[in-house]
């Protein structure tokens, strides 16, 4: 709760409010909401792109590869957006293009939304014409609407509409002549042609507003994933006589909430749950940073041998002995002298560390010596101040 309440506190502080206009958005800002939400896309919202923004909530800003490419054209973004108020757009015999990373934009989020709107529907429909096309033909539509509908270019929805049909049935049709290029690139095609300039307005949306509208849309691409599993969702276990069986997830979720693994995995959250209540969350995180063994500690003691209480003189004793074992002049075995390096390495970490510990010791023993001598100087100095008063 106070995370969350966190978190709203800073989008209400970071997003901007009613009567702001876009010329007070702040490229400090916009990194801010990159770094800390760009994979819902906040930070689009802040620079007044709500259909990119959706997109990314929906794809985790694009699978990753898209949060990384908005750090490289976020000035890009920052400057449309203040200058949103006084772009002019260029005459009419100009037309806006594309590009090649919006071409590919729309093609991977046009096989995602044309699956997802299809088979959201039950299989019979999903599978049949007069359904399954529709639907399809509008998840393409919506793909390429909300990929184009950006900055100071859009374009029309219902001529990409109905372009992504006539694909879909031409397809259904002729799938050895159509196939995939017509239902893809036709749509993409006519939108093309129907993109023209436009000029955004000046004041953003209230930040509630923002916030609502976004997760309101996410949240109906949250059903239509969940029908998705619940309709078509399969499972495909191989039997003991070789054969493979498709199996429904729907029918078989109880098993699969009860089997051994999702018990398992429910055991050790509700186990992490109880260990945070009473240790906190610091005590969790340097756990799991020593388990990370960023220096090689844990794993050169596993290669000498040893444990982690082992003593230095243990250290010597192991590292002489496997030396001795696997120094390729006494073994002939191929695998002997990497089995030699990776010994020789363990000991210089596990030696590194004591003689940095050691350093770090006698640091410490210099301060605190100094820090006592220091106190002992300043009550001398109180004592002979008080005794020179009275």
């Amino acid at each position: 709760a106070e995370l969350l309440f966190v978190v709203l506190l800073l989008l209400l502080l970071l997003l901007p409010p009613r009567e702001a206009t876009m010329a007070s958005v702040s490229i400090a800002t916009a990194y801010l909401l990159w770094a800390l939400f760009g994979f819902m896309g906040f930070h689009h919202l802040y620079l007044g792109r709500p259909n990119h923004a959706l997109l990314w909530l929906v794809s985790g800003a694009g699978f990753g590869v898209g949060w990384l490419r908005d750090f490289f054209y976020m000035h890009t973004y920052a400057k449309q957006a203040r200058n949103a108020s006084e772009f002019v757009p260029p005459g009419e015999g100009v037309r806006p293009t594309g590009s090649w990373s919006q071409f590919l934009a729309a093609m991977m989020f046009i096989e995602l939304f044309r699956s997802l709107f299809r088979y959201a529907l039950p299989e019979q429909f999903a599978e049949g014409a007069w359904c399954g096309i529709p639907a399809a033909a509008v998840g393409t539509a919506t793909a390429i609407y909300l990929v184009g509908n950006n900055g100071r270019v859009a374009g029309k929805f219902l001529p990409t509409l109905a372009s992504a049909l006539i694909g879909e049935f031409l397809s259904f049709a002729f799938p050895v002549y159509c196939g995939a290029f017509v239902h893809n690139y036709l749509p993409y095609v006519v939108f093309g042609y129907t993109r023209y300039w436009v000029k955004r307005r000046g004041k953003p949306s209230g930040c509630c507003k923002a916030l609502s509208l976004h997760f309101l849309k996410g949240f109906f691409f949250l059903v239509l994933l969940l029908s998705c599993l619940w309709f078509n969702a399969t499972i495909s276990v191989d039997r003991e006589d070789g054969t493979e069986e498709t199996l429904k997830l729907r029918d078989h979720l109880k098993n699969i909430y009860k089997s051994p693994a999702v018990q398992e995995f429910l055991s050790t959250l509700g186990q992490l749950y109880v260990h945070v209540q009473h240790n906190g969350w610091q005590t969790l995180w340097d756990e799991f940073v020593k388990k990370l063994d960023m220096e090689g500690e844990a794993r050169s003691y596993k290669a000498l041998g040893l444990d982690e209480s082992a003593t230095p003189e243990d250290v010597k004793k192991a590292y002489r002995s496997l030396a001795r074992k696997y120094h390729p002049d006494k073994c002939g075995e191929l695998e002997c002298e990497d089995k030699f390096r990776e010994i020789q390495e363990a000991y210089e970490t596990l030696k590194n560390i004591e003689e940095k510990g050691s350093t770090m010791s006698d640091t410490n023993d210099r301060r605190s010596n100094k820090a006592n001598k220091d106190r002992s100087r300043r009550r001398r100095r109180k004592s002979k101040r008080t005794e020179d008063e009275l």
